[in-house]
This record gives structure tokens, C-alpha cells and sequence, in this order.
């Protein structure tokens, strides 16, 4: 029950942290408020198994904070599905991870293109094993790492492909002789501002 209260009392925490951002941001600074669809292409860093990449969707607002003409500060809180797939006595397994992403980017433009870097902090909400098997008791209930990108900005919207580590190992309670578990991601985005 005390696990379950921290990780609500942490996403209320983030999404109170990303609305406060968005409202009291000094009016000199421009925003810029969008909505970001993308696709994952997820798997961990599990040296004793060899695991398989899994697709999944990411969606969310994301507000863009232009600092300058050449940089932005853009953060986001999208719900983001990761997740792998592995071999166990032969049979497939798929292993669904649904989290809240919060990343918070650094942008820096060179004309239309732009390099993208910065912190993230993701929050477990659901692990299902093939469909059905809840883990979620498996897996740590939350993560941080570090997101890379590289963009285009077409106007009407942006289009980027970024790679995201996670820093920490994923398995909760894991064995102390184990190597770290960790999330790695591939995605690639598409934001729509206002």
C-alpha cells in the first residue's frame, strides 16, 4: 500500500512540478504548448537473458520554452509504453511496460534542424507479462536517465528521433551478484504546438 501511495504521491508531484512550470514562467519567455506522438522501439540491457526489442506508442503535452532564437527548454509528460521480449523453456515472453516519461530537453537550432539533450525521470505504472501476468511488483516504480535527439522543424510541426538510458537497474529487490537492468529506447516523434 506504501508503495502504491509513494508512486501516485511522485506522479502528482511531476505534473504539479510540469503545470507550475507552464504557469509561472516569466512572460518575457515564449511558450509554445503541443501535444507529441511517437513511436518506441524499446529493450533493457539484461546480460544474463538475450532479449528481443518490443514496439510501443508515446503520447503527451510538451511545452516548448524558447530561451532564446537558438534555444529552447522543452519538457514534456508523455505516458510511454517500453518494454522487451525474451525466451523462457522456449515460449516468447512479452514484457509490457507502460510508464510516464517526464523529460526535460535542452534544444539548440541550426536553421531548420536541431540537437536535443537532457534528463529524465519515468514513472512505472503498469508491467504485464503477456497480456495478462501482472509484474509490476517485479520492476523499481520509478527510473531516471538520460535522453539524446537530433530534429527537424517543418513549421507545421517537429519531427525527431531520440535514443533514452535509463541510469539505474529496473529489477526491484534484483540479486547483488546480477548485472544492472536497465531501459534503453529508441523513439521517433512528431510534436504539434499552437
Amino acid at each position: 500500500m506504501c508503495k502504491i501511495l509513494s508512486q501516485r504521491m511522485k506522479l502528482h508531484f511531476f505534473i504539479s512540478l510540469f503545470i507550475c512550470l507552464c504557469s509561472f514562467t516569466p512572460f518575457t519567455i515564449a511558450q509554445n504548448f503541443g501535444i507529441r506522438v511517437g513511436l518506441n522501439l524499446s529493450n533493457v540491457n539484461k546480460p544474463e537473458i538475450d532479449t528481443d526489442s518490443r514496439f510501443g506508442l508515446q503520447i503527451g503535452p510538451v511545452v516548448d520554452f524558447e530561451l532564446s532564437d537558438d534555444i529552447s527548454l522543452v519538457a514534456g509528460v508523455l505516458y510511454s509504453q517500453k518494454g522487451y521480449k525474451f525466451m523462457e523453456n522456449g515460449i516468447e515472453m512479452d514484457e509490457k511496460l507502460s510508464y510516464i516519461d517526464i523529460p526535460i530537453m535542452i534544444q539548440i537550432k541550426f536553421g531548420k534542424f536541431y540537437f536535443e539533450g537532457g534528463p529524465g525521470y519515468y514513472i512505472l505504472l503498469r508491467a504485464v507479462r503477456n497480456g495478462s501476468v501482472d509484474t509490476k511488483n517485479s520492476f523499481k516504480g520509478s527510473d531516471m536517465g538520460i535522453n539524446a535527439g537530433l530534429g527537424v522543424d517543418l513549421d507545421l510541426f517537429r519531427m525527431d528521433l531520440r535514443y533514452g538510458a535509463g541510469f539505474g537497474n529496473i529489477a526491484d529487490n534484483p540479486d547483488p551478484d546480477a548485472e544492472a537492468f536497465t531501459n534503453n529506447l529508441i523513439t521517433v516523434g512528431i510534436s504539434f504546438f499552437l
